[in-house]
């Protein structure tokens, strides 16, 4: 939403978390590097990234296991990257806490829904600071072992 002044002042919602989920399919432990990257995304303070890894045997993707990675789980810093050790057959759950990066910036031009996300497909379907985005990439010491991206559009509620 914006101001009197033109300056994007909130969203709705104000802020996200981006999870990424990845288990150890390997037959021993594996250290792996977290590396996260955003568009038109800003960390939510100074321990935005957190991690942890559940036994596999046992670990459901519930809001409680989430709530353990945030209050139990490794803090990897405001964007990473963090390296953590995934024992054979374990489950990593890393997630990142985010909000919309142009808040306080003009919001002079940016277009209306029906000329942003006509087909909301992703973050090449949006058009300038509308589009957001986040990546997570995990590495070993020789490779990338898994990426994914959660995209969205976003629109000026006039």
């Amino acid at each position: 939403m914006a101001n009197h002044q033109g300056r994007i002042v909130s969203t709705n919602p104000g802020q996200f978390y981006y999870n990424m989920i990845w288990t150890n399919n390997a037959a021993t432990p594996e250290a792996v590097t977290i590396n996260l990257a955003a568009n038109n995304l800003v960390p939510m303070g100074a321990n935005s990234v957190h991690a942890m890894t559940f036994n596999s045997g046992g670990f459901t993707q519930n809001a409680s296991s989430f709530d353990m990675v945030n209050t139990n789980g490794v803090p990897c810093g405001p964007s990473g990257p963090c390296t953590i050790t995934v024992a054979a057959g374990d489950t990593l759950w890393v997630t990142w806490h985010l909000q919309y990066g142009p808040i306080g910036t003009s919001a002079n031009g940016l277009p209306d829904w029906g000329t942003v996300c006509p087909n909301p497909t992703g973050a090449s379907a949006c058009d300038g600071q509308s589009a957001i985005s986040a990546t997570g990439t995990l590495t070993n010491s020789s490779s990338t072992l898994y990426t994914c991206t959660a995209s969205a559009c976003g629109y000026l509620k006039h």
